[in-house]
């Protein structure tokens, strides 16, 4: 049953390889967000910082988010498995690949919103093979109506860039929650920067 005003998807992040416990996230993220404010996200609620983007990615090539066609916690490698669909964040990969698409200007409505993809994994590689494995859970209401919010936090990573890893840290849901407003306000800003233009591009015409 499909809760009133479920106006956001439930989805469950989890640092591929960790284990006691395994590490994830539970956000609540509404339908109209990008993926490129999803990365914001989930680098705010695991914690990372873009130095740790840069040392571990000095060209900046990635983030990327890729739907594929199996199941990542049953295989041995993930480049086994098929990618469907591919989110890059600079258009230079976009434009080589007809399945893959700029995150900025692709709201997770038309993946987790959608049949065709809302049952497959999606793979989130945050820094050359540090690999998130994004499940699907459902739709809820949780949380401040345009806010993404945690409704569930275990465990950190105790080595960024490293793909295993061993963690029993307790992680405090109010931190990450006030991690994750920082990335609503920037959002806003950048949202209101937008409409500016637009309208400064108006009037001179």
């Amino acid at each position: 049953m499909t809760l009133p005003n479920a106006n956001k998807f439930l989805l469950q992040i989890t640092v591929a390889g960790t284990s006691d416990p395994v590490v994830g996230r539970t956000l609540a993220v509404p339908h109209n967000v990008s993926f490129l404010t999803l990365h914001h996200a989930i680098t705010a609620c695991f914690g990372y910082s873009s130095i740790d983007l840069d040392n571990h990615n000095p060209k900046r090539r990635l983030p990327v988010f890729e739907i594929i066609d199996g199941d990542p916690f049953g295989c041995e490698t993930f480049g086994e498995l098929r990618r469907i669909l591919t989110l890059w964040n600079k258009t230079d990969y976009v434009s080589k690949d007809k399945d893959a698409f700029l995150m900025e200007k692709f709201p997770v409505q038309r993946v987790f919103g959608s049949f065709e993809y809302r049952d497959d994994y999606m793979l989130y590689d945050y820094s050359g093979k540090f690999y998130h494995i994004i499940e699907f859970l459902g739709n809820t209401a949780q949380g401040a109506d345009k806010e993404i919010f945690c409704v569930g936090a275990k465990g950190v990573t105790t080595r960024k860039g490293s793909q295993r890893g061993r963690s029993s840290w307790e992680v405090s849901l109010d931190e990450v929650q006030t991690r994750l407003k920082a990335v609503e306000d920037r959002r806003l800003q950048e949202q209101q920067r937008g409409q500016w233009k637009k309208e400064v591009s108006t009037v001179s015409d």
